[in-house]
Protein backbone atom coordinates (compact mmCIF):
# COMPACT_ATOMS: atom_id res chain seq x y z
CA UNK A 1 0.00 0.00 0.00
CA UNK A 2 1.38 3.45 -0.74
CA UNK A 3 2.36 5.54 2.31
CA UNK A 4 1.68 8.98 2.36
CA UNK A 5 3.25 11.79 4.40
CA UNK A 6 1.54 15.04 5.19
CA UNK A 7 4.06 17.21 6.93
CA UNK A 8 3.98 20.28 8.90
CA UNK A 9 0.49 20.20 10.28
CA UNK A 10 1.36 22.73 13.07
CA UNK A 11 -2.02 24.14 13.57
CA UNK A 12 -3.53 20.54 13.11
CA UNK A 13 -5.43 22.05 10.24
CA UNK A 14 -4.46 19.48 7.02
CA UNK A 15 -6.65 16.81 8.62
CA UNK A 16 -9.89 18.96 8.88
CA UNK A 17 -9.51 21.23 5.42
CA UNK A 18 -9.94 18.71 3.38
CA UNK A 19 -11.81 15.26 2.46
CA UNK A 20 -9.07 12.77 3.19
CA UNK A 21 -11.59 9.79 2.75
CA UNK A 22 -10.83 8.59 -0.92
CA UNK A 23 -7.24 9.01 -0.65
CA UNK A 24 -7.53 7.27 2.85
CA UNK A 25 -9.19 4.12 0.91
CA UNK A 26 -6.37 3.87 -1.41
CA UNK A 27 -3.52 4.82 0.72
CA UNK A 28 -2.06 5.02 4.42
CA UNK A 29 -2.33 8.78 5.12
CA UNK A 30 -0.21 9.99 8.35
CA UNK A 31 0.20 13.25 9.53
CA UNK A 32 2.96 15.12 10.93
CA UNK A 33 1.98 17.73 13.21
CA UNK A 34 5.45 18.71 15.15
CA UNK A 35 8.69 19.49 13.30
CA UNK A 36 11.54 17.05 13.31
CA UNK A 37 13.95 17.61 15.57
CA UNK A 38 16.96 16.82 13.26
CA UNK A 39 17.48 15.79 9.39
CA UNK A 40 18.05 12.65 11.44
CA UNK A 41 15.16 12.25 12.65
CA UNK A 42 13.35 13.14 9.44
CA UNK A 43 15.39 10.56 7.44
CA UNK A 44 14.18 7.75 10.08
CA UNK A 45 10.13 8.90 10.09
CA UNK A 46 10.05 9.55 6.35
CA UNK A 47 12.11 6.66 5.32
CA UNK A 48 9.39 4.52 4.57
CA UNK A 49 7.34 6.76 2.66
CA UNK A 50 6.16 7.04 -1.22
CA UNK A 51 4.65 10.62 -1.18
CA UNK A 52 5.43 13.53 0.97
CA UNK A 53 3.04 16.54 1.32
CA UNK A 54 4.73 19.50 2.27
CA UNK A 55 3.42 22.78 4.25
CA UNK A 56 5.56 25.49 2.17
CA UNK A 57 9.15 24.77 3.44
CA UNK A 58 9.07 24.64 7.03
CA UNK A 59 10.79 21.00 6.81
CA UNK A 60 14.26 21.48 4.59
CA UNK A 61 15.27 18.83 2.21
CA UNK A 62 18.37 19.37 1.66
CA UNK A 63 20.64 16.74 -1.09
CA UNK A 64 21.53 14.75 2.06
CA UNK A 65 18.07 14.11 3.17
CA UNK A 66 16.62 13.65 -0.19
CA UNK A 67 19.06 10.96 -0.67
CA UNK A 68 17.89 9.20 2.36
CA UNK A 69 14.47 8.32 1.05
CA UNK A 70 14.68 5.54 -0.85
CA UNK A 71 11.23 4.92 -1.13
CA UNK A 72 10.17 8.39 -2.30
CA UNK A 73 8.21 8.79 -5.86
CA UNK A 74 6.61 11.78 -5.20
CA UNK A 75 6.88 15.22 -3.55
CA UNK A 76 4.58 17.82 -2.98
CA UNK A 77 4.25 21.19 -2.09
CA UNK A 78 2.08 24.62 -1.56
CA UNK A 79 3.76 27.78 -3.31
CA UNK A 80 6.66 27.40 -6.05
CA UNK A 81 9.87 28.52 -4.70
CA UNK A 82 11.56 26.63 -2.02
CA UNK A 83 13.99 27.56 -1.16
CA UNK A 84 14.82 24.52 1.67
CA UNK A 85 13.93 21.99 -0.74
CA UNK A 86 16.16 20.57 -3.14
CA UNK A 87 13.86 20.29 -5.89
CA UNK A 88 16.43 20.09 -8.92
CA UNK A 89 17.89 16.71 -7.06
CA UNK A 90 14.56 15.04 -6.46
CA UNK A 91 13.42 15.72 -10.21
CA UNK A 92 16.95 14.20 -11.05
CA UNK A 93 16.50 11.19 -9.29
CA UNK A 94 12.83 10.93 -10.74
CA UNK A 95 10.78 11.87 -8.52
CA UNK A 96 7.70 13.53 -9.32
CA UNK A 97 7.73 17.26 -7.95
CA UNK A 98 3.87 19.02 -7.78
CA UNK A 99 3.24 22.69 -6.54
CA UNK A 100 1.17 25.46 -6.62
CA UNK A 101 1.15 28.02 -8.95
CA UNK A 102 2.04 31.15 -7.09
CA UNK A 103 0.36 35.12 -6.94
CA UNK A 104 0.76 37.93 -9.29
CA UNK A 105 3.72 38.96 -7.59
CA UNK A 106 7.18 37.34 -6.39
CA UNK A 107 6.92 38.92 -2.88
CA UNK A 108 2.98 38.07 -2.84
CA UNK A 109 3.60 35.21 -0.52
CA UNK A 110 6.20 36.63 1.65
CA UNK A 111 4.38 39.58 2.18
CA UNK A 112 1.11 37.87 2.90
CA UNK A 113 3.05 35.47 5.36
CA UNK A 114 4.99 38.13 7.19
CA UNK A 115 1.15 40.25 7.88
CA UNK A 116 -0.05 36.68 8.95
CA UNK A 117 2.74 36.13 11.23
CA UNK A 118 2.82 39.85 12.68
CA UNK A 119 -0.62 40.16 14.19
CA UNK A 120 -1.03 39.05 17.28
CA UNK A 121 -4.23 40.13 19.63
CA UNK A 122 -1.70 41.02 22.60
CA UNK A 123 1.18 43.00 20.14
CA UNK A 124 -1.55 44.94 18.29
CA UNK A 125 -4.59 47.51 19.82
CA UNK A 126 -7.62 45.85 19.20
CA UNK A 127 -9.01 48.43 16.48
CA UNK A 128 -6.24 47.30 14.63
CA UNK A 129 -7.83 45.02 11.84
CA UNK A 130 -7.99 45.35 7.90
CA UNK A 131 -10.32 48.06 7.75
CA UNK A 132 -8.37 50.58 10.48
CA UNK A 133 -5.35 52.46 9.59
CA UNK A 134 -2.37 50.23 10.62
CA UNK A 135 0.67 51.98 12.08
CA UNK A 136 3.67 50.03 9.98
CA UNK A 137 6.78 51.44 11.71
CA UNK A 138 4.66 50.40 14.37
CA UNK A 139 4.06 47.27 13.59
CA UNK A 140 7.62 46.77 11.97
CA UNK A 141 9.33 47.66 15.12
CA UNK A 142 6.98 44.86 17.08
CA UNK A 143 7.77 42.44 13.91
CA UNK A 144 11.30 42.88 14.64
CA UNK A 145 11.51 42.64 18.09
CA UNK A 146 9.52 39.20 17.99
CA UNK A 147 6.40 39.38 18.16
CA UNK A 148 4.15 37.35 15.93
CA UNK A 149 0.59 34.91 15.91
CA UNK A 150 1.51 32.26 18.47
CA UNK A 151 0.56 29.30 15.85
CA UNK A 152 2.99 30.67 13.15
CA UNK A 153 6.03 28.77 12.89
CA UNK A 154 9.87 29.42 11.31
CA UNK A 155 11.47 27.04 9.12
CA UNK A 156 13.69 25.07 10.52
CA UNK A 157 17.42 25.06 9.92
CA UNK A 158 18.80 22.15 11.18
Amino acid sequence: MTRIAVLDDWQRVARVSADWAPLMARAEVSFFETPFSSEEAAARELAEFDVILVTRERTPFPPSLVARLPRLKMFGLTGARAGLIDIAGMISRGITVCYTGGGPSASSTAELALASCSRRQDAFPPATSRSAPVDSKRRSRRVRRGYRRRNCSPARTW
